[in-house]
């Protein structure tokens, strides 16, 4: 129950907790990187095994762009994503049952009958009472080479095996003294190169361990973890990363954003001196614009950690991407944030007092230039909020965690449907005109309410009452459909707890959910256990204010042209348009 092999689903979100982290994350996303002008870039390989022969005798490096010929198709790649394919479960997965006989003419026998009807359930029951044979079904059996190991075999009988199509029958196979007989019962897909022809950050590293866990089971997902630990570590250790001082680059058009800030800080200070505005207004503003400031000061560094100028073959300056250490652990996910890179190259901003008001003068200097007296000492009000926070926090984290499973301990998986046919519907989250979570996400291991038809051909999707599985929502998403109904928790007409339908996929293991499930204190948990996550987090930013950016503009999702109806306005002093009137602007 507890071994970590079968706990490679997080119960709480459904993706999978066994990913790998930090070091391992840095060495696969620097040896994923492709670089221009690299020794070898451009040319063409026949298979991926030439890629190897070619690295391996420094004919080419490690981030070189290359062609690759794979299953027909010339794909651009680079060399050490093809290194990275080379741990990746390959050959077909197989699921096999398998008979063995000390007598030829008892196996052939056997071979013969199951071949002209019987099956091989029936054999395995009639000869296992006998002497002469022993048998059963292989469970989760991954790829060839292990094939080979366990029944040393040939690599010939172990290739001929594996291109036996589901319910095929293997010819009698004679190894060490005894007569083998095997009948294929399930063959999964193999992982795709796309899934690796990529910079794999920590992102794409859980969506490949999450789609080995899906299509192979969890022996090769557990396989493919521990092959990427040991790929990671060594091409984290081959980088030898290190962090300098020239690493924090400063942004060049941080004064430009700091002086304009200041303008506009003086104008709303001399808004507030003659009366117009009141002190609250004020402080709200400072706040504003302030942390739209910082967000600027570290976009900008960003962009400038991101690329280098370089000179090209004929002389030309060229923008390349940069192998900036502090870049690039933020980037992949190893470790660290854009919050933390901020306050080391960008700007420190707003600090927090430990009452948690903002105090409204920021601290526009890094870490790299240092903080003057005055900065340090407010800066000393955000290292006293971490401090303070992690010791009373935690305390209130842990005390919603029982207030919430003291709520919702009652609910439990009680029956298989309970019949509604109310749900609700669902659409992708947005936030500030960006896409949160997308409807796949969302509607992803729920049961329709009722038949998902194509837009355009009215084809049917899904069908009522169908768990939307991995497939269907693709279809689903492939369609453009921004809304669909889907059982809920909310509709369920259950009279004590809920039904199987209503709730869903059981997230731990991606199967439909048990009757008795204690569902309700489940989702307690998995509330409550980030809350303590985000106590630590003050600690790690170093008490800085984290406040939403008010939003400026709205970005439209598709193109077109808006036309406001019925508005009217005036060009002021700075020659910008107002809108007069309240009523009306309706747009098309």
């Amino acid at each position: 129950l507890m071994l970590s092999s079968n706990n490679i689903l997080s119960p709480a979100s459904g993706s999978p907790i066994i990913i790998p982290t930090q070091d391992i994350v840095l060495g696969i996303y620097y040896m994923t990187r492709g670089v221009e002008g690299c020794r070898g870039e451009g040319k063409i390989f026949s298979r991926p095994e030439e890629v190897r022969s070619a690295y391996d005798a420094n004919a080419i490096d490690l981030h070189a762009r290359i062609i690759v010929r794979m299953d027909g198709q010339k794909v651009d790649t680079t060399v050490g994503r093809i290194l990275l394919w080379e741990v990746v479960p390959q050959n077909s997965i197989m699921k096999m049952r398998h008979m063995e006989f000390t007598d030829k003419d008892k196996a052939e026998a056997v071979h013969e009958k199951i071949k002209t009807g019987a099956t091989f359930t029936e054999m395995l029951q009639e000869y296992s009472e006998s002497t002469g044979a022993a048998g059963d079904g292989i469970s989760d059996l991954l790829g060839q080479q292990e094939f080979q190991r366990i029944f040393n075999v040939k690599e010939s009988d172990a290739e001929m095996v594996f291109n036996l199509e589901p319910d095929g029958l293997s010819p009698v196979i004679f190894v060490d003294k005894s007569f083998h007989v095997f009948e294929v019962v399930e063959k999964r897909p193999e992982i795709p190169f796309d899934a690796v022809n990529h910079v794999m950050d920590k992102k794409r590293l859980r969506e490949l361990v999450d789609y080995a866990y899906r299509n192979l089971g969890s022996k090769a997902t557990v396989i493919l973890s521990d092959r990427l630990k040991d790929i990671g570590y060594r091409y984290a250790t081959a980088a030898g990363l290190s962090i300098s001082i020239d690493a924090m680059i400063i942004p060049s058009r941080k004064k430009d954003i700091l002086k304009e800030a200041e303008n506009r800080v003086e104008g709303i200070d001399r808004q507030y001196t003659e009366g117009l505005i009141t002190q609250g207004e004020k402080y709200n503003k400072f706040v504003d614009i302030w942390a739209k400031a910082t967000d600027d000061v570290a976009n900008e560094m960003m962009e400038s950690m991101k690329m280098v100028s370089k000179l090209d073959k004929r002389g030309k300056t060229v923008f390349v991407e940069s192998f900036n250490p502090i870049y690039m652990m933020a980037d992949s996910g190893a470790r660290g944030s854009k919050d933390q890179m901020r306050q080391l190259a960008g700007m420190r901003g707003l600090m927090a007092k430990p009452s948690g008001e903002i105090i409204e003068t920021p601290i526009t200097a890094n870490f790299r230039e240092g903080l003057s007296v005055l900065q340090y000492f407010i800066s000393t009000h955000g290292a006293r909020k971490g401090l303070a926070d992690t010791a009373l926090k935690t305390a209130n984290s842990g005390y919603l965690t029982r207030r919430l499973a003291d709520v919702a301990q009652d609910c439990a998986v009680t029956e298989e449907d309970c019949g509604t046919m109310m749900g609700v519907e669902v659409e992708p989250l947005l936030e500030g005109g960006e896409i949160i979570q997308r409807l796949s996400e969302r509607i992803l291991g729920r049961v329709t309410v009722e038949n998902i038809l194509d837009p355009f051909t009215d084809e049917v999707l899904v069908k009522s009452g169908e768990m939307l599985d991995e497939a269907a929502v693709k279809k689903v998403e492939d369609a453009g459909l921004t809304k669909t109904k889907i059982r809920s928790a909310l509709t369920c007409k259950t009279r004590y707890g809920i039904c199987a339908k209503c709730y869903g996929r059981d997230l731990s293991h991606g199967g439909t959910v048990e009757i008795g499930q204690a569902v309700g204190i489940l989702a307690a948990q998995s509330i409550g256990e980030p809350g303590t996550q985000l106590t630590m987090r003050t600690f790690h930013i170093g008490g800085t204010a984290s406040r939403r950016v008010e939003q400026a503009d709205i970005k439209a999702r598709v193109d077109g042209v808006v036309k406001f109806i019925d508005i009217h306005g005036v060009k002021n002093a700075e020659n910008k348009f107002v809108v007069m009137n309240r009523r009306g602007g309706e747009f098309a």
